[in-house]
This record gives C-alpha cells, structure tokens and sequence, in this order.
C-alpha cells in the first residue's frame, strides 16, 4: 500500500524549479562564452586575434564584442557588418570595404583604414586613437563622440555633406578632402544661386 503525502513531490517544490532553472541559464552563458572565445569561423576564416583574412566575405556577419587585435583584413568584405564593441586595436583594413558597417564603440587604436570604404559607416563612440585613415571614403559616415580622433591620421580621406564629424573637429585643418556632389544635383543648386536663394562657391553652398 503506497504512502500518501501531505506536502507537494519534489518535482512540485518550487525551490528545485528555480534552481533547475538557473542552472539551465548559467550552462546557457558558458556555452555562449566557449562560442565567443573561440571566435567564429567565417568564408573559412577563424576569426581571432592576429588571424590573417585578407580578401575574405564577412558581409552581413555579427563580429560584435569579438577580439580581433594585430588581425589582417586587406581587402576583405564587411558590407553591413556589425562590428559594435570589438576590439581591432592595431587590425590591417587596407582597401577593405566597410560600407554600413556598425563599428560603434569599437577599439579602433591604431587601426589603418588606409584606403577602406567606410561610406555611411557607425563610428560613434568609438576609440580611434593612432588610427589611419588615409585616402579612406567617410562619405556619409558618422563620426559623433568618437575618442581620440586628435591622434589619429585624416591625412586625404574624403567625406561628404553628410558625414557626421566631432563639433570641435575641422577637416580642412586634418588634410581631408570633401567628395563633390553630382553634377545634376550641383547644377539644381547653382539654379537655386542664381535666384539668390543661395549662396555658392566651388561646390560649397550656403542659405543666403
């Protein structure tokens, strides 16, 4: 004859739920944590500290949060990628195209951008100091509250209208080079000069 009980089976006890439960959890993190630490292989590229991924298609790939240091990127693929809080300090992104690519918040110290696409590109937040970015497109790009940008390397970048730039930041003092606006829209504005709506001088044009 079975024995009655009185209170609630094991099973039933709230306190091994619970613990049940965070046990789950915590397995959960460590399982994330070994995937992280490990870092993701990509286009057949182990992504880690001082890899080499010259050329490789990382479009579209979350990177955030990944240590990349003393990584060679020459010419690689990161279109849409997002790369929040990674750490590339002293990473080679030569020629590499980064078009709205999120880099905010990211360690970019002594990064070289030389040559890289970054149009429209996230950079707020981000730490750049010593980085290069010579010859590099920031059409578009936005540059807000980025950190130690005095240290870093503007020498011929090209930006736009619409980049984003720090307020105390003049580019014309860093050597940058501002991207011309298209013919039919420069022709639209010179229209707007002519009925004194504007005011225009090589390609630069201002409310009257």
């Amino acid at each position: 004859m079975r024995a009655t009980q009185d209170g609630p089976s094991k099973k039933d006890q709230p306190g091994i739920s619970w613990m049940k439960n965070l046990f789950l959890g915590i397995a959960h993190l460590l399982v994330l944590f070994s995937l992280h630490s490990k870092g993701l292989t990509v286009d057949g590229c182990e992504l880690e500290p001082n890899v080499s991924c010259n050329g490789a298609n990382l479009s579209g790939t979350d990177l955030s949060y990944l240590n990349l240091t003393d990584a060679s990127f020459k010419r690689a693929d990161f279109t849409d990628s997002f790369l929040a809080y990674a750490d590339l300090t002293d990473v080679k992104l030569l020629s590499a195209d980064l078009t709205d690519a999120d880099l905010s918040n990211a360690t970019l110290i002594g990064t070289n951008f030389k040559r890289a696409d970054l149009t429209n590109a996230d950079l707020s937040n981000a730490d750049i100091s010593n980085a290069f970015f010579k010859f590099t497109d920031l059409s578009g790009a936005d540059l807000t509250n980025i950190i130690g940008w005095e240290t870093a390397s503007f020498n011929k970048a090209s930006y736009s209208p619409q980049t984003l730039l720090p307020n105390d930041m003049i580019p014309q003092e860093l050597n940058m080079k501002l991207v011309p606006l298209p013919a039919g829209i420069t022709l639209f504005l010179s229209g707007l000069v002519g009925l004194g709506l504007l005011r225009g001088r090589n390609n630069k044009f201002t409310y009257c």
